[in-house]
């Protein structure tokens, strides 16, 4: 279970948790990286994780391949998105839009935290995020960057219609 810094944030990190175990189960567009989640807060919703850079996830010039922070940071906001429905927002998102980029080399071996963080302000038609990979013992030196954007779908915990088909 992740680190609760707020009491306030039980709900969500118990969601976050629940959520983030149901994803670590599936292989995510055929990459294995699961992040250990270190921190959740619900407001802002962020996450708090670090994972350990290989060879296999490193580039040809040397810096972290901007699929593989790509992925990462959509894998992450999935999980933000049905944390914050299962603590009770009404609210269900899709990322439609990510931009990677990566600032500078890495070695394998190094330990990047990840911050992500989602703006879902109720009266922002769309969310949008920030993921930032950076080293875990000098948070000033930075890795990658990702801005990543989502359409509300507005399907969160609305009742079908009668009239409406299965799919």
């Amino acid at each position: 279970m992740t680190d609760i810094k707020h009491p306030a944030d039980t709900e969500f990190a118990l969601a976050f948790d629940q959520a983030h175990l149901a994803a670590s189960q599936v292989v995510h567009y055929g990459i294995e990286i699961n992040p250990r989640v270190m921190e959740t807060c619900a407001s802002p919703p962020t996450v708090l994780s670090e994972w350990l850079v290989t060879s296999d996830h490193i580039n040809d010039t040397g810096s972290i391949d901007e699929g593989v922070v790509a992925t990462v940071t959509d894998n992450t906001l999935s999980t933000l998105g049905v944390a914050i429905r299962s603590a009770g927002k009404n609210m269900s998102m899709a990322v439609t839009e990510l931009s990677a980029h990566t600032v500078r080399p890495i070695e394998p071996g190094t330990v990047v935290e990840m911050l992500c963080t989602l703006d879902s302000d109720p009266f922002i038609t769309q969310p949008h995020a920030t993921t930032v990979f950076r080293n875990k013992r000098d948070r000033a030196c930075i890795y990658a960057v990702v801005f990543a954007a989502a359409t509300k779908t507005g399907i969160a915990n609305r009742p079908r219609a009668k009239s409406q088909p299965k799919l």
